[in-house]
């Protein structure tokens, strides 16, 4: 592993023992399972200032949030990578 590499990684692995880390995670986790059951419903619910709106979604709109459950699942295990160099 490059140097900077094992910086990296040894960066992730101090981050990964914080409160702001596990806050992280569980927000994106959350966030996938909204997704996941907006998709499988095909609805999105919204909190608005006029109250909860729930909207119907096209298949195309579904698309695009399976694409952002993919980021989201990328980035995690971008950070899951970082940190199983650190153990190697």
């Amino acid at each position: 592993m490059k140097a900077d590499e094992s910086k990296i990684a040894s960066e992730w692995a101090l981050f990964s023992h914080t409160d702001a880390y596990k806050d992280w995670v569980k927000a994106m986790e959350d966030t996938m399972k909204l997704i996941q059951t907006n998709v499988d419903n095909m609805t999105e619910t919204k909190t608005t200032p006029q109250g909860t709106v729930t909207t119907n979604l096209d298949s195309e709109r579904c698309a695009l949030l399976n694409q952002r459950k993919v980021g989201i699942a990328y980035a995690m295990q971008y950070v899951k990578l970082r940190l199983d160099k650190n153990l190697t």
